[in-house]
């Protein structure tokens, strides 16, 4: 069975009481600041019964739990429950972690919980000017086992897409020297339908979303979005 080992990337936060990392052996396991939790937390910000460590089919899988300050992983809001690999950052609220994942997985799948499966490998472009953003997005992105290219800024993102050609463009908007909009309106003519663009942005009222598609966006999800659906966006195009 497997042991998820969070160590800490803030290891002098208070809340933490000094440990350098949070062991978790035996499922379902609850982290939070209240009592019953398998692990305890004393930050404010996370709720009393934060979110669930489970294991589903040999996997661990992680859920929040309806907490007040979201669960993230790899900086994505957890809607639902997600799989848990070894090197990701989990998020509890404001309180981070890295996610280590020690000793052989169990040893039978149960057919109905096998992870959702990414599909046919494809090129994606990430266009993000954000580094920490860009990088959690390049390392889900290729944990799902896509062939991944990124970019900083919108001109960058242009190059790439023109002379990469990737099958799937996630955009940023608000780019310095080329906005998502811009790019996508000078990417949709030149390679038509052969490429999926997908919007992620932090721009999400109605007249935003009807500007991405005008600009000829197929989506339009919105910070933090839900794993899942970017991964079935990326699996179908």
């Amino acid at each position: 069975m497997p042991e998820v080992h969070l160590v800490p990337l803030r290891p002098d936060d208070p809340a933490l009481g000094g440990r350098a990392e949070f062991v978790v052996s035996s499922f379902p396991c609850v982290l939070g600041r209240g009592p019953g939790c398998g692990q305890r937390l004393a930050d404010p910000l996370v709720s009393r019964r934060h979110c669930e460590l489970s294991l589903r089919g040999g996997q661990v899988f992680v859920e929040d739990l309806g907490s007040r300050n979201g669960t993230s992983l790899n900086r994505l809001r957890l809607r639902g429950a997600r799989p848990l690999a070894d090197g990701d950052r989990l998020d509890l609220a404001d309180c981070p972690f890295q996610a280590r994942l020690v000793g052989p997985p169990a040893e039978t799948a149960a057919p109905g919980d096998a992870a959702p499966q990414a599909g046919k490998p494809r090129r994606v472009l990430v266009v993000e000017d954000n580094p920490d953003t860009r990088e959690s997005l390049r390392s889900l992105l290729r944990g799902w086992g896509h062939e991944v290219e990124v970019a900083g800024d919108g001109a960058q993102g242009l190059a790439k897409a023109l002379g990469w050609r990737p099958e799937v463009a996630v955009l940023d908007i608000g780019l310095p020297r080329l906005d998502g909009y811009e790019v996508a309106r000078r990417v949709r003519p030149a390679v038509g339908g052969e490429v999926r663009l997908i919007a992620l942005t932090g721009y999400g009222s109605a007249e935003d979303r009807q500007r991405a598609f005008a600009a000829g966006f197929d989506h339009h999800l919105t910070k933090p979005a839900d794993p899942e659906e970017l991964r079935r966006l990326v699996a179908t195009a």
